[in-house]
């Protein structure tokens, strides 16, 4: 019920910026099914994140799970510059340069990010 009311309250800002909605509940079941295969325009997902971000970037941006049945990469990115992000944040070995690293992926993953 509470996930229904915030899809009603995003509803008529989207329709304002011209896109025509269709909302499909399913069960559990079909759920699983439709997120193992991207088979969505939109989904709700909540995802609790490290406060020392690791390894664990590749799966939810990385390039190689963007067409993957399964993988955790639901936004389908695949950029080299997220790649390239990942990697350097993965092998700094300054704290300075670790977190200009992810204050970089940050960037590019919020909206208008390159």
């Amino acid at each position: 019920k509470e996930l229904r009311t915030a899809v009603d309250i995003f509803l008529p800002a989207l329709e304002r910026l011209g896109i025509d909605v269709t909302v499909t509940v399913v069960d559990s079941a079909q759920y699983t099914e439709r997120m193992l295969n991207f088979d969505f325009d939109m989904t709700h997902f909540r995802r609790a994140l490290s406060l020392s971000p690791g390894n664990e970037q590749k799966l939810y941006w990385g390039a190689d799970g963007v067409e993957t049945p399964g993988s955790r990469n639901l936004m389908g990115a695949a950029s080299p510059a997220i790649d390239g992000l990942i990697d350097k944040m993965l092998t700094v070995t300054d704290s300075e340069d670790f977190t200009a690293a992810v204050r970089g992926l940050d960037r590019v993953l919020k909206p208008g990010g390159r």
